[in-house]
């Protein structure tokens, strides 16, 4: 559950509640500021100011709306009747129905800023210039808290579209008083791909890196993840490198920007960016476990395709038996096959050698990662996971072969790259016993080696 608690002492801090699980779920119910009706008595001045206060008491906003206007009409550098005004908006703002109330608020913070600048300007400041804030962050903290309360009302039942659309009202108002609250935006954002309107989601998180204020390399990722979804490749690219030009240390823009250009089918790019990262900080075990995690996951594709041919090679053979146990093989269709067979073993080699030579640095990499931090399990998990995969590799190709002394040598190649992931996923286990998974990965490879006791302990420990 992302928790976002906000109280008049850390409103300035409220963004450091924002982590990056953000989609997860959202926010636990928070408290709400109450604002009192603050009417300050001045000693004399202009009497349209005397009336909108009077009609404020009376809470007549219309009249006390129609007073501020004209005393800033008539004295437009009194600071005063600026705060008035907006005042006033804001106490109108507040009567209007949910959607309603943006515009009025707007208007009161731009009448505040103007009254804010025109005390700035003076050797001394009243104490309705100290107000200000107070007005504007105790809005703000009603509306947002107005926003939680509408997420979390029931929540073990699914949102309707109606509440997320309030949730979105409440956020609006609370960014039209405090325009200058980008953290505001970006969570609106996120309630906007809650309700699964991505496109509303991307404008808004565009509208945080267009306005001015402090950024987070996070806009950017979040930016680039919505263009990839629009398969907006060049869209994309351009924007995380942008977020990599501000942040060069983020490396979640680093993956993103490489997971772009894998699915872009552009894996040297890929290889690259994640370099040149670990060129940055070669002693940095986490951007080597990235850098191994990423080179990997580029195998997976070619591993995929592999996979594939090894199929076709295997019901290929089939086929050519099948022909050749006929009383009558054509030989004219068994030299196609064969010929086709020879295709498809030739592709085979290729990819085995693209594969292997992946996989080699992505081991470099990620035993790298261990020497410089051998307690991460995820390290060691990640090593394990190649070797496994190595295992299952070659059984693929004991399936794929027709001859038998080549299946044999397979399938004990198979088997010791099993054993040599043993060490690294039992060193996960043992770094992260609660994990499930780390010990169902023991399980699995303890079945497969046929270690009985060992299986029915990691099984057990797997919750099975």
């Amino acid at each position: 559950m992302l928790s976002l608690l906000v109280t008049f002492e850390n409103y300035d801090n409220y963004s450091s509640f924002i982590n990056n699980t953000r989609m997860k779920s959202m926010f636990t119910r928070i408290g709400i500021f109450t604002t009192a009706v603050i009417v300050l008595v001045s000693c004399g001045g202009d009497p349209n100011i005397e009336s909108a206060k009077l009609n404020l008491s009376r809470r007549d906003y219309v009249k006390a709306l129609e007073s501020a206007d004209a005393a800033v009409a008539m004295t437009p550098n009194n600071p005063l009747a600026h705060y008035y005004r907006g005042y006033i908006l804001l106490e109108q703002g507040k009567r209007e129905t949910i959607p309603n109330r943006a515009p009025f608020f707007h208007k009161a913070d731009s009448a505040f800023t103007t009254s804010e600048n025109l005390y700035m300007s003076q050797p001394e400041q009243s104490s309705e210039y100290q107000l200000i804030e107070v007005h504007r962050t105790n809005t703000w903290v009603e509306e947002y808290n107005a926003s939680i309360a509408v997420l979390n009302a029931n929540p073990d039942e699914e949102l309707t579209n109606v509440q997320y659309d309030q949730s979105i009202a409440h956020l609006n108002n609370a960014y039209a008083i405090q325009p200058d609250s980008l953290n505001t935006l970006e969570i609106l954002g996120e309630v906007y791909l809650m309700k699964g309107d991505n496109a509303a989601a991307l404008a808004t998180f565009q509208r945080t890196i267009n306005s001015e204020g402090d950024q987070t390399a996070y806009r950017y990722q979040r930016i680039g993840q919505l263009h990839i979804q629009n398969k907006s490749f060049e869209e994309a690219e351009s924007i995380l490198k942008t977020g990599i030009e501000l942040f060069p240390a983020s490396v979640e823009l680093v993956q993103e920007l490489a997971d772009l250009y894998i699915q872009s089918n552009k894996s040297s790019q890929a290889i690259e960016v994640l370099g040149e990262l670990v060129d940055r900080d070669p002693e940095n075990a986490q951007y080597r476990l990235v850098y191994g995690i990423q080179i990997y996951s580029i195998t997976q594709t070619h591993a995929d395709e592999l996979r594939n041919t090894y199929t076709s090679i295997e019901d290929l053979n089939r086929t050519i038996r099948e022909e050749e146990r006929k009383s009558r093989p054509n030989r004219e269709l068994l030299a196609q096959y064969r010929q086709t067979l020879s295709g498809f073993t030739s592709d085979a080699v290729a990819a085995e050698t693209q594969i292997e030579d992946l996989t080699v640095r992505a081991e470099e990499q990620l035993k790298r990662s261990i020497e410089l931090n051998d307690t991460n399990s995820f390290a060691y998990n990640a090593l394990g996971t190649i070797y496994y995969n190595r295992g299952l590799a070659q059984f693929d190709k004991r399936n794929a072969t027709s001859d038998n002394a080549a299946a044999t040598t397979f399938d004990q190649q198979g088997r010791a790259f099993l054993e040599q992931s043993l060490p690294y996923n039992e060193r996960a286990a043992e770094l992260d016993g609660d994990n499930t998974d780390y010990w169902m990965f023991l399980f699995r490879v303890y079945t497969m080696l046929g270690m009985t006791e060992k299986a029915l302990e990691a099984q057990q420990k797997a919750g099975l």
